[in-house]
């Protein structure tokens, strides 16, 4: 892995997925917080962490295999009632 998990905080998910897909992962999910009202502080689609092998926190250089389950989870507007 050439980046550390805080590498992606704040990237946009869809450019963090296919950054993670062109280093050849090829399973990666996305899962939305939807926890945004107004998008001001917190971009809509920004990354608040990657979930690799069930732990958040990972270094740069660690290796891991292309088949691991990748887990995206970004901020997005909450849904209305």
């Amino acid at each position: 892995m050439p980046f550390s998990s805080s590498s992606f905080s704040k990237l946009n998910y869809s450019d963090v997925c296919n950054t993670l897909s062109a280093l050849g992962f090829t399973d990666i999910y996305t899962a939305p917080i939807n926890d945004l009202v107004t998008g001001f502080i917190t971009k809509d689609g920004s990354v608040d962490s990657v979930l690799i092998k069930g732990v958040h926190k990972f270094k740069k250089g660690m290796m891991l295999r292309y088949d691991v389950k990748l887990i995206v989870y970004y901020h997005t507007f909450k849904k209305p009632k």
